[in-house]
């Protein structure tokens, strides 16, 4: 469903050491830091995968070495009750490696898949859209390796 034309990617990406790639940032509406995944909107023109790359880039430093691949079957609907919400597709890559500094005010985090589904847990990653597509990565990955 086009919900005014916007299209957002979020990237899950393994290191060469299998930790998750997330970003520590500024969420203003909360007025404080949170952890996601990296997220951002497609530019006019971009394709999704391309800008679930850049977002990787800009927000962490990291980048992978192959394209990333689309997980999702369908977008993720961050509000479905108003039509200025946004799909969002859900993307996976592996052996990412960090190849500049991440953008100001932007913070690593690395963690295993176990403590990344911990993290979601216990509260210390609160953001919807991060837990659905960190469900949507953790499962993809446990198919991958069976």
């Amino acid at each position: 469903m086009n919900r005014g034309g916007k299209r957002f990617a979020i990237a899950f990406v393994l290191t060469s050491e299998s930790e998750v790639v997330f970003v520590r940032e500024p969420k203003y509406g909360q007025m404080g830091f949170f952890i996601s995944l990296p997220t951002g909107g497609a530019k006019k023109g971009e394709a999704l995968d391309q800008a679930a790359g850049r977002e990787l880039l800009e927000e962490t430093g990291y980048q992978c070495p192959q394209s990333l691949v689309q997980i999702s079957q369908k977008p993720l609907i961050d509000f479905a009750d108003k039509i200025d919400g946004a799909d969002h597709e859900v993307y996976f890559g592996l052996n990412a490696t960090q190849v500049q500094q991440p953008e100001t005010l932007r913070e690593v985090v690395l963690l295993t898949p176990a403590q990344a589904r911990e993290a979601a847990v216990n509260g210390d990653i609160r953001i919807a859209m991060t837990i659905s597509a960190l469900f949507l990565g953790l499962e993809h990955l446990q198919r991958a390796r069976a």
